[in-house]
C-alpha cells in the first residue's frame, strides 16, 4: 500500500505544478499513473487470486474507487468545464490509489481548503467571480492533510 501513496504524492505534485503554471493538467501523466496505480491494484488483486482469498469487498473496492472521478468529470460536463476535465481524472487516479470513499474526503477536504482562498481573492477584488482557480494544490494539501492524521 504505501508504494500507492508514493505514486499518488508523486503524481500529485507534478501536477500542482503544472497547474499552477499552465492551469491544465497532463492527460499523459494521469494516464501513466492511473496505469501505474491500476497494476500495483492489480498485482494485489493478483496475490489474492494466486491463494484463492479474492473477496467480492476486493471487486467492489475497485468499482466504487473510480465513482468520485467520475461524479466530478460529470459535473464538469454539466456546469461546461467550471470544473475541469483534469480535476475529475486527477480524482479518478485518486480513487485508484486510495479507494472511492478517500477519494470522496480528499474531494471535499480540498473543497474546504479551496473556499477561504476564493473568498479572499472575491472579497479583496483580486479576482472576479469566473476566474479559475487551479485545484491541484488544494487536492494535494487535501491528500497531505489526510495522510498527516493518520491515512
Amino acid at each position: 500500500m504505501e508504494s500507492l501513496y508514493i505514486v499518488l504524492l508523486i503524481y500529485l505534485v507534478i501536477e500542482s505544478r503544472r497547474d499552477i503554471r499552465k492551469k491544465e493538467i497532463s492527460v499523459k501523466n494521469t494516464a501513466g499513473f492511473a496505469i501505474a496505480a491500476l497494476l500495483l491494484r492489480v498485482g494485489n488483486l493478483g496475490i489474492r487470486l494466486v491463494t484463492g482469498n479474492i473477496t467480492i469487498k476486493s471487486i467492489g473496492f475497485l468499482l466504487t474507487a473510480l465513482a468520485p472521478g467520475i461524479f466530478l468529470l460529470a459535473f464538469g460536463l454539466i456546469t461546461r468545464q467550471a470544473i475541469g476535465y483534469g480535476d475529475g481524472l486527477m480524482l479518478l487516479v485518486c480513487g485508484l490509489c486510495l479507494g472511492g470513499k478517500t477519494a470522496g474526503v480528499l474531494l471535499i477536504t480540498g473543497m474546504f481548503l479551496i473556499c477561504p482562498i476564493s473568498l479572499y481573492l472575491l472579497l479583496f477584488k483580486r479576482a472576479k467571480r469566473d476566474t479559475q482557480l487551479p485545484f491541484a494544490p488544494f487536492l494535494l494539501g487535501a491528500y497531505l492533510t489526510w495522510l498527516a492524521t493518520g491515512a
